[in-house]
């Protein structure tokens, strides 16, 4: 992913996750389609981790899926309620567990429909770190 992208990966996942605003009136924003805007949307962490596999963090793929508290498994694509959510473990056992976004701490019901943005810009710095690692 080209630093423009990223850039605008970043500031579109921003809005999205920070705002009630249509995703067709974000995309119109960006001056982009709303299928392209879905590819360059990231998903929002929770913090705990996954009943199946261990993974953290789970994440929430989309508005509505957080408004639900449905949460997915980033590594093995688990899908399932916020309630049942493993607690997280330790910092040092997470690295190898988990793909580095910022994570949300609380319950479903505790999410801010304000994200905090030096999380947010930390996790997603730290994505573009890996995105050009792997690409080498």
């Amino acid at each position: 992913m080209s630093d423009s992208e990223a850039k605008l990966a970043r500031k579109a996942s921003e809005r999205y996750w920070e705002s009630d605003e249509s995703v067709n009136g974000i995309a119109e924003r960006f001056g982009i389609s709303k299928g392209r805007l879905y590819d360059l949307l990231r998903p929002f962490p929770v913090e705990g981790s996954c009943p199946k596999c261990g993974g953290t963090p789970p994440a929430f793929l989309n508005r509505t899926a957080r408004d639900r508290g449905q949460v997915s498994c980033l590594l093995c694509g688990w899908e399932g309620e916020f309630e049942a959510l493993g607690e997280a473990p330790p910092l040092e056992e997470q690295e190898s567990l988990r793909p580095p976004v910022p994570l949300h701490r609380g319950s479903a019901r505790e999410v801010p429909s304000l994200v905090g943005l030096g999380g947010v810009l930390v996790g997603l710095a730290l994505g573009i770190v890996l995105s050009r690692m792997l690409d080498r």
